[in-house]
Formats: structure tokens, sequence, C-alpha cells
């Protein structure tokens, strides 16, 4: 068996400031194998905190995109890492199982100091 772990879907990080306290993890899982498999297990990290779910099944050679249903915490101004990845009992090819880690950046830097229409003293 081979089942890999071959995208990550969402967040969308092209507005890295919009991200929220609730946001969902997808990623796309493919079954290389010609069987079907079933009762995947899938796990995403944030820093460290893991959520572990399962995929249900995959059709040989298909794909699906799944939504982990507990969302992660992407809302604090800091530097998030994000990794994802399969871990079937008896996929015999590991290396396409995880993806990541994507960093998004700290969202500090994208704050303009001092903030508009705040007014300095001297």
């Amino acid at each position: 068996m081979d089942i890999a772990t071959a995208s990550l879907v969402t967040p969308d990080v092209s507005n890295i400031c919009s991200l929220s306290n609730a946001e969902t993890i997808s990623v796309k899982v493919k079954n290389y194998s010609s069987m079907t498999a079933t009762n995947i297990p899938v796990t995403y990290s944030v820093n460290g905190v893991t959520v572990t779910e399962s995929v249900p099944s995959i059709n040989p050679f298909d794909s699906v995109v799944y939504n982990f249903t507990q969302p992660a915490d992407l809302s604090a101004f800091r530097k998030d890492t994000l990794l994802a990845w399969v871990h079937y009992p008896g996929d015999n090819y590991p290396a396409n199982d995880t993806i990541g880690p994507r960093h998004f950046p700290d969202r500090t830097a994208h704050l303009q100091l001092p903030l508009p229409g705040r007014v300095r003293k001297q």
C-alpha cells in the first residue's frame, strides 16, 4: 500500500492577516495502491499541537480532500509552523506521507508602526 499526503489545500495564506482562531485545515490524500484503503489516520500539527482524525476510505488510485473537523488557531501575531501527514498501517513508501513544515510568516512584521490614526507624543 502507498497512501500519501499530496498537498495542503487550506488554509489560504495569501492574506495572512485574515487568518482566524478557527481555520479549517484541509489536505489532499492520495491512494497510489490498487486496493481501497479504509480508516486512514491523518494528522496535522500547528506549533507542536497535533490533531489526528481518520479518512473513512479512498478508492484505488484516487484522492480525496479531507477537511479536519478540529480547526486550528492561526490568529495570533506569531510565526506558525504547520505539518500534515498520514500514517497508514502497511504503507510501504513513507517518503510521501508528510507535507511541511509550512511556515506562516510572523504577522507582526506586517504591522505599520505607528498605527494609522495614532499620533506620537513627543
